[in-house]
């Protein structure tokens, strides 16, 4: 898949595995993988440099608040609260209708007013709608769908991942990467200039 610039994303950008997240803010199993999962790969691998953990929406059509809770996460970033607003939606028992909204969006002291405006604007519906025909594109249709694998440049090569997979199918995955990345490192290091490998 083709990487762009300007997508969310937490841990370094030059990390050696970018994992792309594809999910849906009322989906039951993306709340379980944040629940169990995320916090462990953050853990071991976003914060120690390893990996770059990209977040994409594809809500599913059948998620009545889905789409309108990926706008209002987007529209949190425009004032640095896209994480945290985030975060908040995957932790709360409740689906993420207005009145949820609402009150994640006061929680995390957000202008009320501008954050209005930006979902009364749909300000971001085209972005969201961009993620999902991406995902149609790699024939992801369930939440929570990942791509794992090297970065190179502009483009993502890897695997896909989907559901709520405990941690031990992230640390294989991303174990076979690296050991992957690293061979190809020390061949390169091991050849001499003058080519005869002495």
């Amino acid at each position: 898949m083709s990487v762009a610039g300007g997508w969310y994303s937490v841990g370094r950008a030059d990390a050696p595995v970018t994992i792309v997240e594809f999910a849906d803010y009322q989906c039951p199993f993306c709340k379980r993988f944040h629940a169990n999962t995320y916090a462990e790969l953050k853990k071991n691998y976003i914060d120690t440099g390893k990996v770059r953990f990209v977040s994409r929406d594809l809500p599913l059509e059948f998620h009545l608040f889905a789409f309108k809770a990926a706008e209002a996460v987007r529209c949190a970033g425009d004032q640095g609260k896209y994480w945290e607003l985030r975060d908040a939606l995957y932790s709360s028992p409740a689906p993420p209708n207005d009145e949820v909204l609402k009150k994640s969006a006061e929680d995390l002291s957000l202008d009320a007013t501008s954050f209005q405006a930006c979902l009364s604007a749909e300000k971001y519906k085209a972005e969201v709608q961009k993620d999902a025909a991406d995902a149609a594109r790699l024939h992801l249709d369930g939440t929570p769908s990942f791509v794992l694998g090297k970065t190179a440049g502009e483009k993502l090569d890897g695997v896909v991942l989907v559901g709520a997979l405990p941690f031990a199918s992230f640390d294989a995955a991303i174990q076979k990467v690296l050991k992957a990345d690293s061979l190809l490192t020390n061949g390169r290091t091991n050849q001499e200039p003058n080519g005869k490998g002495e």
